[in-house]
């Protein structure tokens, strides 16, 4: 017998983690285990059963550096902040499902101490990127191999630093979106939202403006 595919408060058929929820994702997406399909002109969105589709590629290629200059910079003269930065959002998102203020993201913290520590001792600092890349892959759904993130990030620290970080981004600012469309009536507010955070993170980031 086929599940409904459009039914309110329905048990998500995973494991679920912290999520946060995209404000046009289109329902049955594919990538998408389960997730929320905002109906139109601003109205509730239902919970839908969705079935897991194939992985996707990265929403940005590898090499898409100017998309954020600053960022890349850091990257390449200090990896260690780099990745104590993308490597803490990842974190809020995993732990909370709501991304991290942008002047709470640390430029020091613990994980980038430990990177620098292992950077400089033994060379091997992008053993930390290698694996948030897997962590992040897993999270979206991406297609790859846990290989394939350990060659990318032995190759070229700063592009995959950013690469990592922009994917993080698009989960961060679905989330605010949907926060923002709250505030003005036009979505589930912030004490819906957070009720909505016992569900799975998105696999499949909207498409870009």
């Amino acid at each position: 017998m086929q599940q409904p595919t459009n039914e309110k408060n329905a048990a998500p058929a995973y494991e679920a983690q912290a999520p946060a929820h995209p404000a046009s994702v289109p329902a049955g997406a594919p990538g998408m285990s389960a997730g929320f399909a905002p109906s139109a002109y601003g109205q509730q969105p239902q919970m839908q059963q969705v079935q897991q589709g194939q992985p996707r590629e990265w929403s940005t290629g590898l090499c898409s550096c100017g998309d954020n200059c600053g960022e890349f910079c850091l990257s390449w003269w200090c990896p260690c902040m780099g990745y104590s930065r993308y490597k803490s959002r990842l974190e809020a998102l995993q732990q909370t499902g709501a991304p991290l203020p942008a002047d709470d993201v640390p430029n020091c913290a613990a994980p980038g101490v430990l990177y620098l520590a292992v950077h400089c001792l033994s060379g091997f600092g992008f053993i930390f990127d290698f694996m948030a890349r897997t962590d992040i892959r897993k999270r979206y759904n991406i297609d790859g191999s846990a290989f394939g993130d350990c060659c990318t990030a032995c190759c070229c620290i700063p592009c995959v630093q950013g690469q990592n970080s922009r994917e993080l981004r698009r989960e961060e600012d679905a989330f605010r979106a949907r926060m923002q469309a709250g505030q003005y009536g036009q979505g589930p507010g912030p004490d819906q939202t957070m009720q909505m955070q016992a569900q799975k993170p998105m696999a499949y980031p909207p498409a870009s403006a």
